[in-house]
């Protein structure tokens, strides 16, 4: 193999992209695609190129073919072309000279799908893997994305099939033979097509690897932000709906370990600050990934993390294997705050399972009660 392509949609995937790169393909020349959702991808350029992990880093700029709001003409008009001209969506950004052996995602969606068949013209052998993006690449979520069962997807899909018999143009779900996982044993999916890779973690003292990822997201020691014992997650589903009761659920913890041992981590996505007026610390800077955050934290920290189901409170232990206690409230306030999959449900209750000294799940207020009181 001499030459690898990582695209990503997150900083989780950048991390996944370095850990893969660092350690399956140490010695192979690759580069490393950093869409526009990726948050402070300008600033985070210099530092990859410095890993020497990269040779070049790429920015895809998403939103000019699906711009946020309500421009649903744009979105279709990018769609429907793309599903006629295969490589509509990845035209300008490589030429015929860019032959690359490996194109890995997370993402199946008509930007990869549309940037793999531009590539599959200028290599015809080139393959394709898929790799962890947290929590959604062990559920349904995932599935769903290579086998609609939601009728919305399954007449995209279906254009896209037809289409696909006039320009032949290769799908990513159907051409991956791997996909690249920290924890294969908690995968929920009734039948895995791919096969599972478990992806190797550097050793904590890898002291070089771990330099890269601070140098990378430029880590300045904003750890030490977060002060207090308890960290409350705010989930970012909250500005879709309209009777969110998070607040409510906010005080009633405070109540039992202290409005002074807590803080509020808020969601990047959620720029208003409703709490800080309430009484709470909040964190200042949004901008920081947590899992870089937990990274740098000391292994004997007494933290408590709490979250309805947020990714960020559970991730980091996939990335780096690290554990600081963490309560999960879905249990507890019932389907009425936000109702989720029963997958990720069956996913939460298999980690809960393999770090059962440090994840709890309380069934009911009154076992929240007990939980923080005994932590």
């Amino acid at each position: 193999m001499e030459k690898i392509l990582f695209f990503c949609y997150t900083p989780f995937q950048c991390i996944a992209a370095m850990n893969i790169k660092y350690a399956h393909y140490r010695d192979v020349s690759a580069d490393i695609i950093l869409c526009d959702s990726v948050l402070q991808r300008e600033q985070m350029k210099p530092g990859l190129l410095k890993t020497e992990l990269f040779e070049r880093v790429i920015f895809y700029d998403a939103r000019k073919l699906f711009p946020k709001g309500d421009n649903k003409i744009k979105h279709e008009y990018s769609r429907i072309r793309s599903c006629f001209d295969p490589v509509y969506l990845a035209s300008g950004y490589f030429s015929e000279e860019d032959k690359y052996d490996l194109f890995v995602t997370t993402e199946v969606n008509y930007v990869t799908n549309s940037i793999f068949a531009l590539l599959r013209r200028y290599n015809s052998n080139l393959e394709v893997a898929l790799m962890d993006e947290g929590y959604s690449s062990y559920t349904y979520y995932f599935r769903e994305a290579l086998n609609p069962v939601v009728l919305k997807n399954k007449i995209k899909k279906a254009l896209n099939n037809v289409t696909a018999l006039i320009n032949r143009r290769p799908f990513i779900s159907k051409c991956a033979k791997k996909i690249y996982l920290y924890d294969p044993e908690l995968i929920c999916w009734d039948q895995m097509p791919y096969e599972a890779v478990e992806i190797i973690k550097p050793d904590s003292d890898d002291t070089l690897y771990y330099q890269h990822l601070n140098q990378v997201f430029e880590y300045d020691g904003i750890g030490s932000e977060f002060d207090k014992k308890y960290i409350y997650f705010e989930e970012s589903f909250f500005w879709s709906m309209k009777n969110s009761n998070d607040i409510e659920i906010i005080n009633q913890i405070s109540d039992i370990v202290g409005k002074d041992n807590m803080q509020i981590k808020m969601h990047p996505r959620n720029m208003i600050d409703r709490f800080t007026e309430l009484g709470y610390k909040v964190n200042k800077s949004v901008g920081m990934p947590w899992e870089i955050v937990a990274m740098n934290l000391p292994e004997t920290s007494e933290k408590v993390f709490i979250t309805f189901s947020s990714g960020a409170a559970l991730n980091y232990r996939l990335l780096f294997g690290k554990e600081f206690k963490t309560v999960l409230l879905y249990k507890c306030v019932g389907d009425s705050y936000y109702k989720i999959d029963e997958s990720l449900k069956l996913w939460f209750e298999k980690f809960a399972q393999k770090y059962s000294e440090s994840l709890y799940i309380p069934n009911n207020m009154n076992e929240l009660i007990s939980c923080l009181s005994a932590l």
